[in-house]
This record gives C-alpha cells, sequence and structure tokens, in this order.
C-alpha cells in the first residue's frame, strides 16, 4: 500500500478514474437490475401458482380503480398475495416499472415489465 506522502505526490489519470467508475456504476445498475428481474420471477412464479393473470393480479393491486396502481397499492397487493418483500427489495421492484407522470404504474408497463 503507497504512503499517504506518496499517494499526494501522485497525478490522477482522469481517464482510468472516469473509466473505473463508470465500469463500476455499471456492474452496481447490472447487479439491481438482475435482483429486480428475480423479484419479477418470483411474483410471477407466484401468480402461476395460485392461478392468477396479470390482468387479474393489477385489477387486484388496483384497489381504488383507477386504472394504475400506486407504490402503496402494489406494496399491499404483494403483501396480500403472501409475497412480503423487504422495504430494499421493494423499492428496486417499483424502480423497475415503467411509471405515469403521477409515478403510477399503468397495466402495459405492467404487463411489459413481465414479457
Amino acid at each position: 500500500m503507497q504512503d499517504v506522502e506518496e499517494m499526494k505526490n501522485e497525478k490522477l489519470n482522469y481517464r482510468v478514474f472516469t473509466k473505473k467508475l463508470l465500469d463500476a456504476v455499471e456492474q452496481h445498475g447490472r447487479s439491481h437490475m438482475e435482483a429486480a428481474n428475480d423479484l419479477i420471477r418470483k411474483v410471477s412464479k407466484i401468480l402461476k401458482v395460485k392461478h392468477v393473470s396479470l390482468f387479474e393480479c393489477f385489477v387486484y393491486f388496483d384497489v381504488n380503480q383507477t386504472n394504475s396502481v400506486s407504490k402503496l397499492e402494489m406494496n399491499m397487493g404483494l403483501q396480500n398475495l403472501d409475497l412480503n418483500l423487504g422495504e430494499m427489495e421493494f423499492a428496486m421492484l417499483w424502480k423497475s416499472f415503467e411509471k405515469t407522470k403521477n409515478n403510477k404504474l399503468a397495466f402495459p408497463a405492467f404487463v411489459n415489465r413481465f414479457l
């Protein structure tokens, strides 16, 4: 390990630093997307076991019948399907969906995420 004084005298190679930083960010993003995909597969498996279609699931989640699902509705709906996710897991899953400008989930985006 380099001495602190030696490190102070070194010049920073911004190209190398930037590339390493971007690689780390990309890897982190990829691992989050893989984890979100695992959660989607888990939800899909539960729906199949319970013989619930994506349409029925969306309608079940849409408690206030607005043709869109809020973050709270989805979280409660998943809990009612016996899929209790931790806060971080749910946040990762919710973030993986394309949402409306009102931060709600429309049916086409819901279905597309499962395809």
